[in-house]
């Protein structure tokens, strides 16, 4: 993976959508809403990262077993691992009741099987999507990134 497309990826999970309509009342202005966070959380975990990394093979569950033992480093994964089960869901739901509004039925908005199908196909796809060799699959989302960047109100 590229540092562009290891950007593109970082800037997609932390720039979610959810904050985009509140963001964009600010116009040019918002974006300092993402260059102080950047700077004082973003910056300070990569380089945190890159000392960890350089130090020792494995990810978050060695880093943390290796400083405070076998139950601390399996509560770090354990939690890293169930806030993404909570969290995936409820940003497709956000995106399925935003499409319902694009689509320009927003009805939809209050039927629980649109928006459970909508969570079923994109975690789906997402997870198939993730199967393939990262070469075919960062490019994918550093588009998604680029694109959504472009298409934002907050850059127009």
């Amino acid at each position: 993976m590229s540092v562009m497309q290891l950007s593109m990826l970082t800037v997609v999970v932390v720039a979610s959508l959810r904050s985009l309509p509140a963001i964009a009342t600010y116009g040019l202005g918002s974006i300092t809403l993402f260059v102080i966070p950047a700077i004082l959380f973003l910056v300070p975990t990569a380089l945190v990262a890159a000392e960890l990394a350089t130090g020792w093979k494995g990810g978050i569950f060695t880093w943390v077993r290796e400083a405070f033992g076998e139950r601390a480093g399996f509560a770090a994964i354990w939690l890293q691992w169930i806030q993404n089960v909570v969290w995936y869901p409820a940003q497709i739901a956000f995106i399925a009741a935003s499409l319902s509004f694009v689509v320009g039925k927003p009805d939809l908005v209050q039927s629980g099987i649109y928006t459970a199908i909508v969570i079923l196909v994109s975690s789906t796809g997402d997870r198939l999507s993730s199967l393939s060799p990262a070469a075919t699959s960062s490019p994918k989302s550093a588009a998604g990134a680029g694109s959504s960047a472009r298409s934002s109100p907050r850059f127009s």
